[in-house]
Formats: C-alpha cells, sequence, structure tokens
C-alpha cells in the first residue's frame, strides 16, 4: 500500500510536492477498505455530539452547551453567546487532503463594553484547554481543536500525534476552556464538566451495514472472528464467522456495526483483527532526504493499510496492445456513482463531517485495475 499511500496522501500546504492527475483520480476510491456500505433503513440519524463550551475573560467565566460534530464547530457556535471572538483557520480541507491545522486559534478577540460602546481588543495571549474525561483532568489541548470530537469509540481509539508521529494524547473531548491569559493549569472557578456522546450498539443513530466482497479471490476473515452478519437464507441477523466463500459471491456478505464515523462502524462490525489502520489524526512521513522533500508525505485518520488479510498490491507496469499500463489491486470505496474523497473516518451520518453524510450505499470492492497511461 505504500506507493499509493504516498501519492495520495502528498498535499499542496503539506510538502507543495506534484499530484499527477491519475493518481490523485485513482486514489479517491483508494482510502478505505470493502463492499457495500449501506446506512441503515431504520436510522434516524437525529443524534449530535455534545460539548460545553467555557470562557474565562481573565476575571470571571461564562459557559454554554453546543449540539456540533467537533469542537471547533462548538467553539465557533458559541463565541457570540459568551462574548468573545476568535481568529482561527476554519478550514477542514488543505488542497487534496485535510487540513492538520483545522481549527487552530491565532487569536483571541476580547470584547468589553463600556457606555454602550462595546469594543473587541485581539490578542495572542491565551490559552485553551480540553478535558480528558478518561483522567478526569484539563490539559492544554492540541492547537488543531477541529479535530477533537466528543464520541466515546473516537476517544477511545483516536489520538493526536506525538513528537515521534506515533500515538499521543486522545483526540476525545466533550469540553473546552477558552482562557484569556498564559496558563499551566485553568483558573479555578468553571462549572461542572458534562461526559462524552456515548456510542452504543443497538443505537440506530450510529447503526451502519457493510456488504464486504472480493473480486480478487485472497480476502478472508481472521478465524475466530465473530460478527453480526446477515443470512439471507434465514432472513435474519446472526452472530458468527464469515467466509471466504461468502466474500467472494457475487452480492457478497453484509454486516452491521456502530460508530460516530463510518471507519468506526467498520472497526466494531469487523473486529481489529482484520483491520489495520491509522488512528493518528496524521502521520507525517519524512523519507530522511533532507534536500528533497518530494517525497515526504502525509497519511491520516482512519487511512486503512490492511482489511481482511489483503492490502494493496501494485504497481505491476506491462504494456500490450492499447499502450503501457499500471495494474494495481486494492480496495476501493465509492456510491454505485461516486468515488469518495477522503477515507471513512471523514464520514458520518452526524451533521458536519468533513465528507458529509452522503446517505445511501457506499461501494467497498477488493478488485484489480489496470490503467494506460
Amino acid at each position: 500500500m505504500k506507493f499509493l499511500e504516498a501519492k495520495y496522501s502528498r498535499g499542496s500546504k503539506m510538502k507543495n510536492t506534484k499530484i499527477f492527475a491519475f493518481v490523485a483520480a485513482f486514489l479517491m476510491i483508494m482510502v478505505a477498505g470493502i463492499a457495500v456500505i449501506g446506512i441503515s433503513d431504520d436510522s434516524d440519524a437525529t443524534i449530535t455530539g455534545n460539548y460545553k463550551v467555557y470562557y474565562y475573560n481573565g476575571t470571571s467565566w461564562a459557559d454554554a452547551t453546543a449540539q456540533t460534530y467537533d469542537l471547533y464547530q462548538a467553539i465557533d457556535a458559541k463565541k457570540s453567546e459568551l462574548n468573545f471572538d476568535i481568529v482561527a483557520d476554519g478550514s477542514n480541507l488543505s488542497g487534496y487532503n485535510p487540513n492538520i491545522n483545522y481549527g487552530t486559534i491565532s487569536s483571541l478577540g476580547i470584547i468589553t463594553e463600556e457606555n454602550g460602546v462595546s469594543t473587541t481588543n485581539y490578542t495572542t495571549n491565551f490559552t485553551v484547554f480540553v478535558f480528558n474525561n478518561t483522567t478526569q483532568q484539563w490539559v492544554v489541548a492540541e492547537s488543531a481543536l477541529g479535530w477533537y470530537r466528543c464520541y466515546s469509540d473516537y476517544a477511545q481509539y483516536v489520538t493526536f500525534p506525538n513528537s515521534s508521529w506515533g500515538a499521543g494524547s486522545t483526540a476525545g473531548a466533550a469540553n473546552v476552556a477558552i482562557c484569556a491569559g498564559t496558563f499551566s493549569t485553568i483558573p479555578s472557578g468553571y462549572s461542572a464538566t458534562i461526559g462524552l456522546t456515548q456510542v452504543t450498539q443497538n443505537d440506530s443513530d450510529f447503526e451502519y451495514v457493510f456488504t464486504l466482497k472480493d473480486q480478487y479471490g485472497t480476502a478472508y476473515s481472521t478465524s475466530g472472528t465473530q460478527v453480526l452478519y446477515y443470512d439471507a437464507e434465514w432472513d435474519s441477523w446472526e452472530n458468527g464467522e464469515i467466509t471466504t466463500s461468502m466474500l467472494q459471491r457475487e452480492a457478497g456478505v453484509e454486516v452491521k456495526g456502530y460508530g460516530s464515523d463510518v471507519y468506526l462502524a467498520l472497526k466494531n462490525a469487523i473486529k481489529s483483527s482484520n483491520l489495520t489502520a491509522q488512528e493518528t489524526t496524521w502521520v507525517y512521513h519524512d523519507n530522511d532526504t533532507p534536500n528533497d522533500t518530494s517525497d515526504d508525505y502525509y497519511t491520516f485518520y482512519s487511512w486503512i493499510d490492511e482489511m481482511l488479510n489483503v492490502r494493496t498490491l501494485g504497481p505491476t507496469n506491462g504494456s500490450d496492445e492499447g499502450g503501457n499500463y499500471s495494474l494495481y489491486v486494492y480496495w476501493s470505496f465509492n456510491t454505485p456513482t461516486n468515488w469518495m474523497s477522503y477515507s471513512p473516518g471523514y464520514y458520518s451520518q452526524i451533521d458536519g463531517s468533513l465528507g458529509g453524510d452522503v446517505g445511501g450505499n457506499f461501494l467497498y470492492t477488493y478488485y484489480l485495475s489496470k490503467y494506460y497511461y
């Protein structure tokens, strides 16, 4: 998978490297994993994330609750109510890629009022804290506040990178405090915090159905893995193992999972033993050539390296009467009519995700592609 991973992940902001048009188009479908994803018919899709936004103006606290998808959206939604302003990077895209700086606040606007006249003074002297629901402590936040989410499954698995681009602090948070001034610990006087939004089994708001299909004939489920799959013969959902023959039949096999985004639902559906993916928000891959950064690249949350014990193969180059070609075998991710632009963790039924709730069916198929160039 490394060849394709590198080509897709080079961003215009990241290293200003050239992305060949055919690779960019091809890799729109190369971002994740298995045959047909459909949102459950009985899903209400009414859930939102619950956040609490606190503001400390230097002397007193104010707070408000917000129902949004991510933490930056919550801050942006409540800044006026809490009487402050921000200058921030509100774009979640950077070229073809997710923006690693999404939600980074560059300055805080402290709003004061005197004789009925409101004045906003902007400063870079501020501190942002998030509440770690596991340790029950306030900690200084990572700068990219947009990649914090308040969902229990996201908080369990997803982290920001540490200094060596491994797993660092959790990317799960439901409480954020914007404080005027520089602090190492949060000022006293804030009100009680709220808990994470719980993602539970059998909750239709978080339910996804995946039809897994292997047209190449090499995928298989790890022995002993129990999944919730649809038995067409008995017209019922059953717990058990899925077989190679199920994956290879024309209709594939449906499995069901629950998550706050498509990736986490897929992980829940097929289990960790059948899925190897990046659960760090972003990872920078430095190929150790200081004078040539054109081969350096980033990968992003939910980039799938291996699923059902197979991964991308190729490129294998050749030529025939049609000209020169490259062959790839890979998992594709698309709807019946459109290629998907991002890996599955950027799509959700919950309003506000980067990829959005595209609805209907997603196609996720392992097959061979022949590209002429």
